[in-house]
C-alpha cells in the first residue's frame, strides 16, 4: 500500500508525506463444502479456516499510524485466524445449461477478536450472468 498525505495548513501552505507499508501474506487454510446439482440448478456450501501470515513488514509510517490504519506493525504477531461461510448459487434457462445467473457470497469473522484488529472484508456478495459458448458442443 502507497499513498501520499497531503496536509493543507491555516495559513495556506501545504505539506506531503510520502507513505508505504508493504509485506509479504502467506495463507494457509482447510476447507470442506457441500454441493447440491440439477438440471437447472447448483448450490453450494462452504466453510473455510483461513490461516494468514504476515511478514517481512517494511513501512515508514509511525506506529501511531499504523494503529489508526489498522495495518499490522513490526511487532504484531504473524499469525491471524479467519472462518470464512460462503455458498454459489447458479440458475439455468434451459436444460442445456447455456445461460444462467449465478449468485454468490461470503461471510468472515475474525477469529482472535482480541489481538490487533485490521480491517477485513466481512461480507461480500455478487451476481454473474453465465453465457456459455453456444458452438461447442455438451454431452
Amino acid at each position: 500500500m502507497d499513498e501520499t498525505l497531503i496536509e493543507y495548513f491555516e495559513d495556506g501552505t501545504t505539506s506531503a508525506k510520502n507513505n508505504f507499508y508493504k509485506s509479504d501474506i502467506s495463507r494457509y487454510f482447510l476447507q470442506a463444502g457441500i454441493g447440491f446439482y440439477e438440471k437447472k440448478f447448483e448450490l453450494s456450501i462452504v466453510t473455510r479456516f483461513n490461516y494468514v501470515g504476515y511478514s517481512d513488514v517494511t513501512t515508514n509510517y509511525d506506529s501511531s499510524d499504523q494503529y489508526h490504519y489498522n495495518l499490522p506493525d513490526i511487532a504484531y504477531p504473524a499469525f491471524s485466524q479467519f472462518l470464512d461461510l460462503g455458498f454459489d448459487t447458479k440458475f439455468f434457462l434451459d436444460n442445456k445449461r447455456r445461460v444462467g445467473l449465478q449468485i454468490f457470497g461470503s461471510a468472515t469473522t475474525r477469529l482472535n477478536r482480541r489481538d490487533y484488529n485490521f480491517y477485513h472484508y466481512a461480507f461480500r456478495l455478487g451476481i454473474g450472468i453465465i453465457v456459455r459458448n453456444p458452438f461447442k458442443k455438451t454431452g
